[in-house]
């Protein structure tokens, strides 16, 4: 008797306790709802924040032209960088987020891991050779291929992060990186020796220990056979391969005329359109950490609500992208000359005119970014790359001749026309989608 009174008091106890249980797990999802995405725009507010000084030093401490230089070696980057998210990155991320299997996921981030240190090498090679032809490339090998496969490395770790919903870790990993480069770069400056190389130095230093702090952390058994990573390269490139070529036709769209005013003018007309991009740029963490919250967010509400759910989501984001983008667009038309002065320099002041331009293009690149990710998330890749050729065509039949005939001022109105170029086909292909699928009566 005693033992079954003391058995029933503990079912009542957990009976009892059931209640509170269900009530905490409630509070803590909603309280990771609220510090998630917070988490995320800290991170990548730092990360621009980060760049954004970057060229502010060597502004102040180099010169203009210096900027410039750092501009074009970050073309390179850029390009290599979209090839590592279009073919590795966005479709590690969906296939992390579909497996449930640690093992499984283990094997698809060394698979990705692997496959991004490799496409950074051959592109570091690829550096190297355009080196001794290019003088503004010489200069820059090998600080260049260094820095920039220890960052995709670290950028894909990042990834991995938030895939399994763990931002705190991606934020120390931006903490790491920006205080060892800023740190270097303090040293280089004393000492009178700042100028792109140096800079590309620290930042490669900054990223290879926030790399080697992250794989620490993860370690665990290696799960990657070569016939495994061959198999999830090959899915990888099956998800990835139309992104890739859409990625390429943007960054050449994009830092096209960086190089346009290098060889129609000078390093130091690519800095100041560097330095215009950069101050309309600002709004940026907050586009790219709603970017990586909205992504599994909206694999999430496809799956679970289906097209008008995800349509549904699409519109509410695309205010959320847009509004504060438009206080940004404001500011910059009122005050973005004194920001020019201020920042790089009076001898800037002239620069104004491109700065509005290059700041409106913000508004098209927010409100197609809800509407890309959406397209992505019902397995529609073919039209990131359409909007990509989109924003090249645009660049070359329209921003070309503008920057040959007006120089800085026609490469910024040439930017905002590739961006415009690149919402219309966007939102071109979401409202065919729409159309289709009303049509047919999805839900």
């Amino acid at each position: 008797m005693r033992i079954s009174r003391d058995v029933s008091t503990e079912a009542a106890a957990i009976t009892a306790s059931a209640p509170a249980a269900r009530l905490n797990a409630a509070l803590g999802a909603v309280w990771r709802r609220l510090i998630e995405p917070v988490l995320v725009l800290m991170g990548q507010g730092l990360q621009s924040a980060a760049s954004f000084l970057v060229g502010i030093l060597l502004a102040r401490f180099a010169s203009i032209a210096a900027l410039g230089d750092y501009t074009l070696g970050m073309s390179v980057w850029f390009l290599t960088a979209s090839l590592a998210e279009t073919l590795i990155a966005t479709p590690f991320t969906y296939a992390v987020v579909a497996r449930a299997s640690s093992r499984q996921q283990q094997a698809v981030f060394q698979a990705a891991l692997a496959a991004t240190v490799g496409l950074a090498v051959v592109s570091g090679v690829i550096v190297g050779v355009a080196g001794l032809v290019s003088p503004a490339l010489a200069p820059l090998f090998p600080a260049l291929p260094v820095a920039m496969t220890l960052a995709l490395a670290r950028e894909l770790i990042r990834r991995r992060h938030y895939a399994h919903a763990e931002p705190g870790r991606a934020l120390k990993s931006d903490i790491i990186t920006i205080v060892t480069q800023f740190a270097i770069m303090a040293w280089v400056i004393r000492q009178g020796r700042l100028d792109a190389e140096a800079t590309f130095w620290a930042v490669g230093c900054g990223c290879g220990l926030a790399v080697g702090v992250g794989l620490f952390e993860l370690r665990s058994p290696v799960h990657l056979s070569l016939r495994t990573f061959l198999l999830h390269c090959r899915r990888f490139s099956s998800f990835g391969r139309w992104l890739a070529m859409g990625g390429i036709c943007q960054i050449l769209s994009l830092q096209s005329f960086s190089w346009f005013l290098y060889l129609t003018s000078d390093t130091s007309t690519t800095g100041a359109f560097s330095a215009c991009v950069a101050i309309s740029s600002l709004p940026n963490p907050f586009l790219v950490g709603m970017t990586n919250y909205a992504r599994p967010a909206l694999i999430r509400v496809y799956r679970a609500d289906g097209w008008r759910g995800l349509a549904t989501r699409t519109m509410q984001l695309a205010g959320v992208f847009v509004v504060p983008v438009c206080v940004f667009v404001v500011a910059a038309i009122l005050f973005g000359g004194k920001a020019l002065g201020l920042l790089y320099g009076q001898g800037l002041l002239w620069a104004q005119g491109s700065l509005v331009w290059t700041s409106v293009a913000l508004l098209a690149i927010a409100g197609g970014a809800p509407i890309q990710l959406a397209l992505l998330a019902i397995n529609k890749p073919l039209a990131v790359l359409y909007l990509h050729v989109g924003e090249l065509a645009a660049t070359y039949l329209i921003g070309l001749p503008l920057v040959i005939a007006i120089g800085l001022y026609g490469a910024a109105i040439g930017y905002f026309a590739a961006a415009a170029a690149g919402f219309a086909v966007l939102l071109w292909f979401f409202l065919r989608e729409r159309r289709r699928r009303t049509e047919a009566g999805a839900t």
